[in-house]
C-alpha cells in the first residue's frame, strides 16, 4: 500500500511548524488592557447575581422581577449583537473600544443610582451594548494586535478575564453588598471600567477599520 498526504494534511503540517513569536512588552500591555476590559463588563453582567435580594428590597419590588436586570442586559446584547458590526462601519476600533467602556461607566453608575425598576432596568441595557461592542470586536482588534497565527493565544489570555469575572464577581459583590450595600458594589464595577479605559487609551494603538459590514451582510449570515 502507498503512503499519500493529503493537501489538507500538508496544509496542517505547515500551520503546526509555524515557529510562535514572541509578543513585545506594548504587545503583552495591549493584550492585557483587553483582558482588563472583559474583567470588568463580565464582572458587571454577573454581578446582580449575589445582589438580587438587598436589591429587590430597596427598591420595593420581589426578587424575581429584580432579576430582571440580568435579563435585560442579555436581551439588549443579544439584538445590539447582530447589528455591531453594521453600526460601528468604518470608526477607528481603538476609539470604539474606549466609546464602550465609557458607555459601561455610565450605565454602571445610573444602575448604581437609580431610584426605581425602570431607571436600573436603562443603566443595564446600555451595559448589554457596551458587552455586544465588545465581543463583535475582541477577536478582530487582537489579531490586529498579535498576528494572525496568535490569535488563539491572544483570545485565551483576553477570555481569561471573563473566567475570572465569572467565579469572582457573584460573590464578592455579595460580600461588598453586605458590608456597604448594594449600589456601591455597582459602583466599584464602574471603577473597574474606568481602569480598563484607561489601560486601552495608553496601550492599544491606533486601528483604524480595513473593512465593514452593510445590513445587507447581515441578514445574508443570518438567512
Amino acid at each position: 500500500m502507498t503512503d499519500t498526504t493529503s493537501p489538507l494534511d500538508g496544509a496542517a503540517v505547515d500551520l503546526g511548524a509555524a515557529e510562535p513569536i514572541a509578543w513585545s512588552a506594548a504587545t503583552w500591555f495591549a493584550v492585557l488592557s483587553m483582558a482588563a476590559t472583559s474583567f470588568a463588563l463580565v464582572s458587571a453582567e454577573f454581578l446582580p447575581a449575589g445582589l438580587l435580594t438587598p436589591m429587590a428590597r430597596d427598591l420595593g419590588v420581589s426578587e424575581g422581577t429584580a432579576g430582571q436586570v440580568v435579563t435585560a442586559t442579555a436581551s439588549v446584547g443579544a439584538v445590539t449583537a447582530l447589528l455591531s458590526n453594521v453600526l460601528i462601519g468604518r470608526l477607528n476600533r481603538k476609539a470604539v473600544l474606549v466609546g464602550l467602556s465609557a458607555l459601561a461607566i455610565a450605565s454602571n453608575v445610573v444602575a448604581a443610582s437609580a431610584t426605581d425598576l425602570w431607571l436600573l432596568l436603562l443603566g443595564r441595557a446600555g451595559l448589554g451594548i457596551a458587552l455586544s461592542g465588545f465581543w463583535a470586536l475582541s477577536v478582530a482588534v487582537v489579531a490586529r494586535l498579535v498576528g494572525a497565527n496568535a490569535t488563539g493565544r491572544g483570545m485565551a489570555v483576553v477570555t481569561l478575564g471573563v473566567s475570572l469575572a465569572t467565579i469572582a464577581a457573584p460573590s464578592l459583590g455579595a460580600l461588598i453588598s453586605d458590608w456597604l450595600g448594594w449600589r456601591s458594589a455597582m459602583t466599584m464595577t464602574a471603577g473597574l471600567a474606568a481602569l480598563a479605559l484607561l489601560l486601552q487609551v495608553l496601550s492599544l494603538p491606533t486601528l483604524p477599520a480595513s473593512t465593514s459590514n452593510s445590513l445587507a451582510d447581515v441578514f445574508r449570515l443570518t438567512r
